[in-house]
């Protein structure tokens, strides 16, 4: 296993299409910086701006997804219907 550094749990891209745009620039980098929104990661893993209703890591499911919701409660996002039903 080859540590490639870390990513975010929730993609930017996908924060600024669930409310981010209307924020203010702290609030940005509040969330890109924030530590329960970074994880570390293998090389190899690529997930992209997908949330866990398209893809989730080879291990740690539960673990991965927890933190999804903790981080979008903490910061009150707005994921879509099919979004929800799996978080």
């Amino acid at each position: 296993m080859f540590l490639e550094g870390t990513k975010h749990v929730v993609p930017l891209a996908w924060v600024w299409d669930r409310g981010a745009r209307e924020w203010l620039g702290q609030k940005r980098r509040s969330i890109a910086n924030d530590p329960v929104n970074l994880l570390p990661v293998e090389a190899s893993l690529s997930k992209g701006a997908k949330g866990p209703d398209e893809w989730l890591p080879p291990l740690g499911e539960c673990g991965y997804v927890a933190r999804f919701v903790r981080v979008v409660k903490s910061y009150y996002l707005q994921p879509t219907a099919p979004e929800l039903a799996c978080l």
